[in-house]
């Protein structure tokens, strides 16, 4: 199966549809992710698959106004690899490319004025007295300030040695 686009609602009513590739950044925030393929953009280094995104949305209160710091863990493999890159480079390519598809993700979100990351709910868990005095109809309302930050740490746990071959200094450069 092949989802095509994703729909949000928010108090029963539809507030627009975006092609799945437009809220790629959905899959980094559902517990339900075990696997997704992951092909950093740029100068297509390779393709990775990721297992396992375990996403955290530590909610605060600055000024007396919502404030929320997304923190995501995930590792993955290297499935094919289009030309010699270090894993660390890896890594930090699909790093940004995580942070940029969730940052996408609440930003497309504010234009329908809908929390697609699901910031309210957390804000709710944690301040439920604030939530009351803050909400408008039932929802938070976010600001593009409201999301102080994306932290995002990949670690690739495999490359296979036909993949990856790290290089090292002096000796074992004529590997």
């Amino acid at each position: 199966m092949k989802i095509n686009e994703i729909c949000f609602l928010q108090n029963k009513e539809l507030k627009g549809c975006f092609p799945h590739e437009q809220v790629a950044g959905v899959r980094w925030l559902e517990k339900e992710t075990r696997r997704t393929l992951l092909k950093p953009k740029g100068k297509e280094t390779a393709l990775l698959v990721m297992e396992n995104p375990l996403p955290k949305i530590i909610p605060s209160l600055e000024g007396g106004r919502p404030a929320f710091r997304v923190s995501i863990k995930t590792s993955g493999y290297v499935t094919q690899l289009f030309q010699p890159t270090p894993i660390t480079l890896l890594e930090k390519d699909a790093a940004r490319q995580i942070e940029a598809e969730v940052r996408s993700l609440y930003e497309r979100g504010l234009k329908l004025g809908v929390d697609t990351l699901g910031l309210g709910h957390s804000f709710y868990r944690r301040f439920p007295r604030e939530w009351h005095h803050l909400n408008q109809e039932g929802v938070l309302p976010l600001t593009p300030d409201s999301l102080k930050s994306i932290e995002v740490e990949v670690k690739i746990t495999d490359g296979g040695i036909s993949k990856v071959r790290q290089r090292k200094t002096g000796a074992d450069d004529r590997r």
